[in-house]
């Protein structure tokens, strides 16, 4: 995370409340700072509501001005995220498959036809990786 915040602007858009995500911060995302935080809390729905998406590319937009073909929706969840990014017209997405989704977030065979997926990586890492490659080839 702390190799891609170098290059992106990170936005957590997750079906949590505040404190719930903060939890996670101090424990598996320790020392990550986020741009920005949207819950589900604050949104008053929870994915794969299309009002979440909505209120991602508003608050991107009027936060950091970057407009909706700029992002880059990346996450687990073909369920929660992937389905509904791509029926929303959102750019290719980004699969962390985890497994091959064998975490229960989905399994891509099934839902090929419905997600419109860029690139697939098993980890934050290995996404993480490919971008640093890109950029230092491009130096």
């Amino acid at each position: 995370m702390q190799s891609l915040k170098k290059r992106y602007k990170l936005i957590a858009l997750s079906n949590v409340d505040k404190v719930s995500f903060a939890n996670t911060l101090k424990n598996g995302l320790q020392g990550v700072e986020f741009d920005a935080i949207y819950v589900a809390e604050d949104i008053g729905t929870y994915k794969p509501n299309p009002n979440n998406f909505d209120y991602l590319v508003q608050h991107a937009r009027q936060d950091f001005g970057i407009e909706k073909h700029e992002i880059c929706h990346t996450a687990q969840s073909l369920t929660f995220d992937h389905i509904p990014v791509a029926s929303l017209g959102f750019p290719p997405a980004v699969w962390i498959s985890r497994g091959g989704g064998s975490m229960g977030m989905g399994d891509i065979e099934a839902v090929k036809d419905k997600v419109n997926i860029g690139a697939i990586y098993e980890t934050l890492g290995d996404m993480a990786a490919d971008v640093e490659l890109a950029f230092s080839k491009n130096k």
